[in-house]
């Protein structure tokens, strides 16, 4: 079974409104918010809220997202042990995508 990851990507002044979103996808789809960056991180260009979740989750957290996200940017993308090609060939966007900094992976 491959895990994913999924990036709430916020703004500093909307911290808590990212904070919402991942409690509630949590709740819903029984997924673990496992991270909290209030500033960017490793190739992530901008705060960010961490879920992870399982490939049997990720068609709920899509649906939920796509219908929920508080017009947040989320990146979502496996976990294959290929850090390149799972933030870039195999990652999908929800709302605006950001430009990642993949010299850092």
């Amino acid at each position: 079974m491959l895990n994913f990851h999924a990036h709430l990507f916020f703004e500093p002044g909307d911290a808590e409104r990212a904070r919402a979103v991942g409690s509630r996808l949590a709740e819903v789809a029984g997924v673990s918010v496992t991270g909290w960056l209030d500033r960017p991180g490793g190739p992530l260009p901008m705060p960010q809220v961490q879920v992870e979740l399982t490939s049997v989750q990720l068609g709920a957290v899509v649906e939920w997202l796509m219908l929920n996200r508080a017009g947040l940017s989320v990146l979502i993308h496996p976990e294959t042990g290929s850090d390149l090609l799972d933030h870039t060939d195999h990652a999908l966007w929800l709302g605006s995508p950001l430009s990642l900094r993949l010299d850092r992976l």
